[in-house]
């Protein structure tokens, strides 16, 4: 059972298309029970909107000489929680309570079956709740938003738990606990979407190995020996791991997370044993083209022939084109056992921008 829960913030008429499904959502997504909107179409909600708006700036600038501010919310929506059994008519008891203690008036009203999502099991998950959009002005066209004060909106809590039978959600400020940021309905899907995509690799990783995996990434890792021509002794370990890996897998003592581990280890530690000796290579190089340039350019001073001083600098182009080579090999290799920690380590996920739309806390 859902607990209560009701949420207002500023809205705008696009939301009673939505409300009405006139204006298509990919928030629908079940079609075995219907929706109930109270008036049935759109144009009778904005039709009543506008009547109301219209009296009740009358009745503003009667009262105070002036015009209503073009900055004033003159529409409100509200989101209520609900249960499978809740229907239409309760739905109104709560908005005639809105009318009632803030003054406004509701000009529509619209229960949603058709949202949720399919969990990790492929059940149906249903988000049954409740849409009301209503005047951001009372009677005398004074902004309903000055009167949603913390204390208001925390009787409000109260009061449409009791009017649809529901259990009361935290009452923050009677237990003196911070309170959480509410998201809003496309944060809420990426938290929810980011959540479920973590339970899935959760599950993946603490599920059992299978010798399938362990072909695939073996021989993933062949070939990636073979690619950065590796040494005997490489290969040699990577079959004695082999080895090792399919014994616990069948004896169903290692997990898809250990299995991808060890390759993974492996693969580090050869990498480090060859950025080892590139590292020596290069070194040994740098030196042995210093010495050879520094007597190419003895032999250019001392020798009045042409071929002995052509036949040098070639020696030194060639030693620097190679050297040259063993670098961007070194490179490579460093580039690709920084991703190898990063991916070991495990990347965070950016989190999803924030609408800037105002809300209201409950």
């Amino acid at each position: 059972m859902a607990q209560s829960s009701i949420h207002i913030e500023p809205g705008n008429l696009g939301y009673c298309l939505h409300n009405t499904r006139e204006k298509p959502t990919a928030n629908s997504i079940f079609g075995d029970e219907e929706n109930e909107v109270w008036p049935p179409s759109s144009s009778a909600a904005f039709e009543l909107y506008r009547s109301e708006l219209s009296s009740r700036t009358r009745a503003y600038t009667e009262r105070t000489g002036r015009k209503l501010h073009k900055n004033t919310k003159t529409h409100l929506s509200a989101i209520v929680n609900l249960n499978k059994s809740h229907t239409l008519d309760d739905v109104r008891r709560v908005a005639e309570l809105l009318e009632k203690k803030f003054g406004t008036k509701v000009f529509q009203i619209a229960i949603h079956r058709d949202e949720g999502h399919i969990d990790d099991d492929g059940n149906p998950v249903k988000n049954y709740h409740a849409h009301i959009e209503m005047l951001g002005l009372d009677k005398d066209g004074n902004s309903v938003r000055r009167k949603l004060t913390r204390r208001a909106l925390s009787e409000l809590q109260t009061e449409v738990a009791g009017t649809l039978g529901m259990e009361r959600g935290v009452n923050y400020a009677r237990e003196r606990k911070p309170r959480p940021k509410r998201l809003d309905t496309y944060e809420y899907k990426a938290a929810a979407k980011s959540r479920a995509m973590a339970t899935r690799k959760a599950r993946e990783d603490e599920r059992p190995a299978t010798l399938k995996e362990l072909k695939t990434l073996t021989n993933d890792l062949r070939e990636e020996f073979k690619r950065r021509k590796a040494t005997r002794e490489e290969y040699a370990m990577l079959e004695e791991l082999n080895r090792r890996l399919k014994a616990r897998i069948m004896q169903k003592e290692l997990t898809a997370a250990q299995l991808r581990s060890h390759l993974y280890a492996l693969r580090a530690e050869t990498l480090e044993k060859q950025i080892e000796t590139l590292e020596k290579e290069n070194e040994a190089l740098k030196k042995q083209v210093t010495h050879w340039m520094q007597e190419a350019v003895t032999t250019e001073r001392t020798a009045w022939g042409d071929y002995e001083t052509v036949t040098w600098r070639e020696i030194a182009r060639r030693l620097q084109k190679r050297l040259e080579t063993v670098e961007k090999l070194l490179k490579n290799a460093m580039a690709a056992i920084e991703k190898l920690v990063e991916r070991l380590r495990g990347t965070s996920r950016k989190q999803p921008k924030k609408r800037r739309n105002q809300k209201f806390r409950m």
